[in-house]
């Protein structure tokens, strides 16, 4: 078991209450926003899993979180509620309370493996290789933060932070620091572990808290598409 899935488990309390604790070591200014989503996704799969229906397996679809005030380190209680079980969809909310107030809000859809269209108009963009990629940027006065550590991170693409550029662009190559298969709940704390945009057309440091997260999951295995040791290719945009 990896740290991540030590520091995102979750225990059923009963009526869909879970008890976890906020671990230290994620921290960007507070804990980090993704690491959060992961682990209320934690609590809202478990619950859904809980629920059962149809029989077959329910899979992540969407998953979306709203911040409402910045938790701490230490033990934090997530309540679950089945707004819809459905014949192959389940809607599940959550809350996140920490020292008797709520902390966070969330929504997920879960929902069985149907057969439908694929398609990917998305062309990848120039990015440079994971080997000529930069593992720190050269003279960046950004501040790394504590998460940091928790990923290997490789900007190979966008402006560099504070540079001043004329979008608000970035990316490059990320993985979780141990040898772990990518799954949604990976995916959901990948998704806040870069710096934000903003920065690369900043001249200067600026806050940019994280005050919700939505994330859709476009395959129930995204395992099969990256290896435990592989980067994941990552932009981030800012658009306004």
């Amino acid at each position: 078991m990896t740290k991540f899935d030590r520091d995102t488990a979750v225990t059923h309390v009963g009526d869909g209450r879970f008890s976890a604790e906020i671990a230290p070591g994620w921290r960007a200014v507070g804990p980090n926003g993704g690491y959060i989503a992961a682990l209320v996704m934690r609590a809202l799969a478990e619950a859904s899993e809980a629920e059962g229906g149809a029989g077959e397996p329910r899979y992540p679809r969407s998953l979306t979180v709203h911040y409402l005030a910045p938790p701490h380190e230490g033990p934090v209680e997530i309540e679950t509620t089945i707004d819809k079980l459905g014949r192959t969809v389940t809607f599940v909310s959550g809350r996140m309370l920490q020292d008797g107030r709520p902390t966070g809000l969330a929504r997920a859809v879960f929902a069985t493996m149907r057969e439908g269209p694929e398609f990917a108009d998305l062309s990848p963009p120039p990015m440079l290789s994971l080997t000529d990629s930069l593992v720190r940027p050269d003279d960046s006065p950004m501040m790394l933060p504590e998460i940091s550590d928790r990923f290997d991170t490789r900007m190979g693409f966008g402006g560099l932070p504070f540079s001043q550029a004329t979008e608000a662009v970035t990316g490059g190559w990320i993985r979780y620091v141990e040898d772990r298969p990518l799954d949604h709940f990976m995916i959901a704390a990948l998704s806040d572990a870069w710096w934000p945009a903003i920065f690369a057309r900043a001249q200067q440091g600026v806050s940019v808290p994280t005050l919700d997260l939505t994330v859709h999951f476009r395959t129930a295995h995204p395992e099969g598409f990256v290896g435990p040791s592989e980067h994941c290719m990552v932009v981030f945009r800012s658009g306004q």
